[in-house]
């Protein structure tokens, strides 16, 4: 009973793989909100495919929608549609800014640059939200396209107009800005 609250046993099952055993946990009406997520979270680590259905199930659990979008992140390329028609339309912006960040890590795990695009459009999108435009610089950052390069200037040049010292939201987006350009500016040194 005491190794039902710990997450030893969910740990090890992870380490050694056993991905069928989370997501069997995933399924128990017994196992609290919080353990869903930190199985979710051990499922993305793991780069468990296979758990990409119960992902998609866990969408409809608000408290549980945020973790599931950014364990696909880390999973293959076929939560890349979902991904970008969540970061496109969903009236949260928590899911549209976890589904770009999400994203940004399929892309650089899996070196994929068709989430470029979609990402680009959200960045030029002048109705973003400034935290989805924060989460969609640093996407951009992860994949180093030459695609990325102007827009991200060009963003750049908009928020360096705008002085607010105080604005934490605005800071956060200049570093993304900024630090994406520098990986993205530079990919030519490698390529």
């Amino acid at each position: 009973e005491a190794l039902a609250t710990y997450d030893f046993p969910l740990l090890l099952a992870a380490e050694w793989g056993h991905a069928d055993r989370l997501l069997n946990m995933l399924d128990s009406p017994d196992v609290s909100q919080a353990r869903k997520i930190k199985i979710m979270s051990l499922l993305g680590e793991m780069q468990a495919d296979e758990a990409l259905p119960k992902l998609r199930e866990a969408l409809k659990n608000r408290d549980l929608a945020k973790q599931a979008i950014l364990s696909m992140g880390n999973l293959s390329k076929d939560g890349i549609p979902l991904l970008v028609d969540l970061m496109n339309t969903s009236p949260q912006l928590e899911i549209q800014a976890a589904a770009a960040k999400g994203l940004g890590q399929i892309g650089g795990i899996n070196g994929d640059a068709s989430v470029v695009l979609p990402l680009l459009a959200k960045l030029q999108d002048s109705k973003t939200d400034w935290t989805v435009l924060t989460e969609v610089a640093w996407a951009l950052g992860k994949i180093p396209d030459k695609r990325s390069i102007q827009p991200l200037y060009d963003l750049d040049k908009k928020l360096q107009a705008i002085r607010d010292p105080d604005n934490l939201i605005l800071k956060k987006l200049k570093e993304a800005v900024f630090w994406s350009i520098k990986q993205c500016d530079t990919w030519d040194q490698f390529s």
